[in-house]
């Protein structure tokens, strides 16, 4: 790799696509029929994960061996990342096994769009996570309620007539799918929001209309061709691991994967689903 910058911007450009079709997969109307499941199963589990990871890895990280992993605020990041899942992976999984519609898949599905919002939520915070205080934290929110109301106003009252107009022309309609995933990252880096969030809420915006089973498939083969790029990308920005890195990513590993099911399967049970 000569020009590691060329490779960032690759993988950031392809992470903006990926979160793009991600946004496609998610019909939230759909999902709502889970709901109660979906509401109580997912926030215990993120709450949990949240509150017992924060004081775990704060634990950990005063370990002399493991004292030099991260910085000031590792507690807090290892703790949302162990608290969300991969809704990119797990999508994949479940449309390679043509399972979306079943009722645990959509259970797993409405839990992983509210790991979304909280991960949107902290995406929103997370630059202020320095100087965190109430204005702080209205302004950000007020930024993402902005993003996501000119989205869905443009969803509702003019993309519906752009696509119909656009359906006889397939090419046509994907460039127009396309142009409207860029033009939210545009909007939401006005508001000095991440790319990303703009491209996840494009794609959730139309996620509803009847074209986007067009306009994902037609994107399959770029989303499989960005998905091995982007991951390719992020393993040449790991180096080399340490033994205290190896250490903490197994802890990582068996808190998320005990998290999951002490959390998920009791409250499920509890409410007949398991």
């Amino acid at each position: 790799v000569q020009n590691p910058e060329s490779i960032s911007n690759i993988s950031e450009i392809g992470l903006v696509l990926l979160m793009f079709i991600l946004g496609l997969e998610i019909n939230i109307k759909k999902l709502l029929h889970a709901g109660k499941a979906v509401t109580l199963s997912g926030s215990v589990q993120i709450i949990a994960c949240l509150v017992v990871g924060y004081f775990l890895f704060k634990g950990v990280m005063s370990v002399p061996d493991l004292s030099s992993v991260g910085g000031e605020y590792e507690a807090i990041y290892l703790s949302v990342a162990c608290a969300l899942s991969s809704t990119l992976i797990v999508v994949k999984i479940l449309s390679d096994q043509m399972d979306l519609d079943s009722l645990p898949s959509r259970i797993t599905l409405g839990i992983l769009v509210l790991q979304d919002f909280v991960a949107i939520g902290f995406l929103a915070l997370q630059p202020n996570l320095a100087n965190l205080n109430a204005f702080a934290l209205i302004v950000s929110i007020s930024k993402v309620l902005v993003l996501i109301l000119i989205s869905w106003s443009i969803a509702r009252y003019i993309l519906p007539i752009v696509f119909k107009k656009a359906s006889r022309q397939p090419e046509l309609m994907l460039i127009i799918a396309m142009a409207w995933c860029f033009a939210m990252c545009g909007v939401a880096d006005y508001f000095h929001l991440s790319l990303e969030m703009g491209s996840l809420v494009a794609g959730i915006s139309i996620a509803s209309f009847p074209y986007h089973l067009d306009v994902a498939a037609k994107i399959t083969s770029l989303r499989d061709f960005f998905i091995t790029l982007f991951f390719v990308s992020l393993g040449l920005q790991i180096p080399l691991p340490t033994v205290e890195v190896l250490k903490l990513a197994v802890i990582i590993i068996l808190f998320v994967l005990l998290s999951r099911v002490l959390t998920i399967y009791p409250t499920l049970h509890g409410l007949g689903f398991a």
